[in-house]
């Protein structure tokens, strides 16, 4: 799915639980600490998009993501509100401006506790699917066994 996402040039996320009328500032320049806080307290910050396991892939494959709320209003995209969402999801800012289609080296240098960091508060229905969503982030290609419950993570 990872190099499904890296194809896409433009990704659409649907964020059900944000209200399309919070006032998202742009934070691409870094904000003036009133500006972050009030940004962290936005619905955008806590949507439960940015927790669910699968969409780390989606937010970092893609050249561009596109983010509307539940009244399919444009809040913004991963360039515009990137400074934002690296304070969300801490993922490195270059990773979130340019999609990794064009940074797969860059992808790969980042040292593996820095990805995993990444995914560290993301939560997954299924308990293999916490693997499974990060194997495009590290490169791996292997066939999905849906089923495997714990043995997938040992």
């Amino acid at each position: 799915m990872f190099e499904w996402y890296a194809k896409a040039y433009i990704y659409y996320a649907y964020l059900s639980d944000v209200n399309s009328r919070t006032e998202l500032k742009d934070l691409q320049e870094d904000p003036n600490p009133n500006d972050e806080l009030e940004f962290l307290l936005t619905d955008f910050a806590r949507s439960r998009w940015f927790m669910r396991g699968w969409t780390l892939q989606e937010l970092i494959a893609p050249a561009e993501v596109r983010f509307f709320g539940k009244d399919w209003i444009y809040l913004g995209s991963n360039k515009s509100l990137s400074h934002g969402i690296g304070k969300i999801t801490g993922i490195d800012l270059d990773i979130l401006r340019s999609g990794v289609y064009f940074t797969r080296a860059r992808l790969n240098a980042i040292p593996i506790a820095r990805k995993m960091s990444w995914a560290a508060k993301r939560k997954t229905s299924r308990l293999e699917d916490q693997a499974y969503s990060l194997l495009g982030i590290f490169g791996v290609n292997m066939p999905m066994l849906h089923g495997e419950g714990p043995k997938v993570l040992r």
